[in-house]
């Protein structure tokens, strides 16, 4: 059977380099044909991100198409064609239901664990109903980065098109400049290389902020925008943001042997640059830095996201300590990659067992960096993702 993939659509490239990797990896192998053909602008997104030309494709690319956070494709076998979707977006419960009606498999990078029909649970006492993309009082196709921020569609008929959501899984930052193979694989293995340095350091955070956003005033249900922070915490003042509880958790790492604990801005998270330059790891030296340790510590990101920092210490044998997750990837986690230590994220701080927490940090069970590499290479490096997303297309084809 011949199968092709071919991409049609895409702006956030580096948010999708992983899957094009392993896209490549399939082709390099003879298993697959892949075809970027995607509008002219787009394509320029593909050049070196460093490269003056591209800086400034992709800013025309965002005032056209705004910044959406789609990739689009097909995957085109001997007697049919299935369409598919990733979305990169951080809320998970936000969907594009144009993209959700067109096509027959919608990949979610932050995937909920459930679909209950009220809406995702983001706190105890708060719910999130399932939103469209698009804005309530907007054309289907005005995103955030092309129209003002408001009010988004309700998504009145969501239930439906559950059974085309399926989990996918959150690469890394960056992997190349640009999104050709070779660069692509070359950042691939830079990654991985640290993998051999030894595990010699116990715990490490690394976060960029120990406060919230911050809190939009005058929000209402009829005018919130549940993909602004700000919004979300100008409507619900009772909770406390997941970045507060990350603070906490540096002053509880920084109390252990041999560990390292890092927020490189003490203020409000989208301040700027770092006020703490000395704590900054360069991205071309944080697999190293990460590889030293045998854990890595979490505290779910914006609307309960997980972060790059899964795969940033999975590809080096680093195991994860976090929050109580809400997100799901296309498989488990395994004990020996993920200790979960209680309820954080946006719940008011007087709820979080800190005694239990810190207990937990106290008495982690030995690391096994070796199971978790293997792990690695059996379920998240980008030819195994995408061979999974070929799977999961192929059973769509019927």
């Amino acid at each position: 059977m011949k199968i092709q993939i071919k991409i049609q659509s895409a702006t956030r490239w580096s948010y999708f380099q992983w899957f094009l990797l392993g896209f490549y990896w399939l082709q390099n192998e003879g298993k697959i044909k892949v075809n970027i053909d995607v509008p002219f602008l787009q394509k320029i997104g593909l050049w070196n991100h460093n490269n003056f030309l591209s800086r400034c494709g992709n800013r025309i690319l965002q005032s056209i198409y705004g910044d959406k956070p789609l990739l689009l494709g097909e995957a085109i076998f001997d007697d049919k064609v299935v369409k598919f979707a990733i979305d990169s977006s951080d809320a998970p419960f936000l969907f594009d239901r144009q993209a959700l009606k067109a096509v027959d498999v919608y990949f979610k990078m932050q995937c909920p664990k459930e679909f209950p029909a009220e809406g995702f649970h983001l706190a105890d006492d708060v719910i999130i109903p399932w939103t469209d993309y698009a804005f309530a009082h907007g054309k289907p196709d005005e995103y955030v980065g092309k129209t003002p921020k408001g009010k988004r569609k309700d998504f009145v008929d969501f239930e439906k098109y559950i059974p085309k959501i399926h989990p996918l899984m959150i690469g890394p930052r960056r992997l190349a400049p640009g999104n050709d193979f070779y660069q692509l694989r070359k950042g691939y293995e830079n990654i991985i290389q640290s993998k051999r340095l030894k595990k010699d350091k116990e715990v490490m955070c690394y976060f960029g902020n120990a406060k919230g956003p911050g809190r939009s005033e005058g929000v209402t249900l009829d005018t919130i925008d549940y993909d602004w922070e700000k919004d979300i915490m100008g409507l619900y003042p009772m909770l406390n943001h997941p970045n507060e509880k990350r603070a906490v958790m540096r002053d509880i790492i920084q109390k252990l042997p041999n560990s390292d604990a890092r927020i490189i801005n003490d203020g409000n998270s989208d301040a700027g640059s770092a006020n703490h330059p000395e704590l900054v790891v360069p991205l071309k030296d944080f697999g190293a830095y990460v590889a030293q340790f045998k854990y890595n510590v979490n505290v779910s990101g914006y609307r309960m996201s997980i972060p790059n920092r899964f795969i940033d210490s999975f590809s080096v044998g680093t195991s994860i300590i976090t929050d109580d997750l809400k997100i799901k990837w296309y498989q488990p986690f395994a004990p020996e990659e993920v200790i979960e230590i209680g309820q954080m994220g946006y719940e008011p701080m007087e709820r979080v067992d800190w005694q239990q927490v810190e207990g937990k940090m106290k008495t982690l069970p030995e690391q096994h960096p070796d199971v978790v590499e293997e792990l690695f290479n059996k379920k998240w490096r980008p030819d195994v993702v995408a061979q999974y997303m070929l799977d999961t297309l192929m059973s769509a084809k019927g």
